[in-house]
């Protein structure tokens, strides 16, 4: 009997830290962690696990572990990680995801981008930024957001990469000013990323 009742505690304590913190290893190398695992961590992540077989993402994985958690904020640092707002929405699921990847390329092209931001000061000189943050947080988001159009334009085309970016624009007001840019002026970002050979392959 003792041993039925160590085995019934063994079940329950992992099962408690099932709940707590549920990983899936994928071929494609992507390991998703639910944080907090609900039922749309469950569906965010089956859905961004979808993307990897419907598309070849491997060129733009620049970290390849992602937490998924219901009421995070993304981000992509110290652990990509993205939030469930999109989780039945496949195509949003994948601009939130391959916007924090692009950040860890930035990472990786850090001389260039820093090059690419002084030309970049110079044709936009004042930039709108949030109290708490450095006009520099702007001027790294007209890259980022720009190589992220670039990015959708090739995996979905480019009527719905607009599309997306339009709806986080307007709908969920997040960097309205630099999506603006991307959409309708994007001549300038273009012409300082391809300067600097801020694309990754295959864009």
């Amino acid at each position: 009997m003792k041993w039925m009742f160590l085995l019934f505690v063994s079940v329950l304590f992992l099962t408690g830290c099932a709940s707590q913190n549920d990983s899936t290893e994928h071929p494609s190398g992507v390991t998703v962690h639910e944080i907090n695992p609900d039922k749309w961590t469950h569906i965010t992540k089956q859905n961004l696990l979808h993307l990897t077989q419907v598309y070849d993402l491997q060129p733009l994985l620049f970290t390849k572990t992602v937490n998924i958690e219901t009421k995070a904020v993304s981000r992509s640092h110290p652990v990509l990680t993205i939030n469930t707002r999109h989780a039945e929405h496949p195509n949003r699921i994948l601009a939130q995801f391959l916007h924090e990847e692009i950040h860890w390329w930035t990472e990786i092209k850090a001389k260039e981008v820093d090059l690419a931001i002084k030309d970049l000061v110079k044709i936009y000189p004042k930039v709108p930024h949030a109290k708490n943050e450095r006009p520099y947080v702007t001027y790294l988001h007209l890259i980022i957001c720009y190589i992220e159009y670039k990015a959708l334009a090739h995996y979905l085309g480019s009527k719905e990469a607009s599309n997306i970016l339009t709806y986080v624009m307007k709908k969920e007001k997040l960097h309205p000013w630099v999506y603006s840019q991307v959409l309708y002026k994007d001549f300038a970002i273009k012409s300082v990323v391809e300067k600097y050979k801020l694309l990754p392959p295959p864009l």
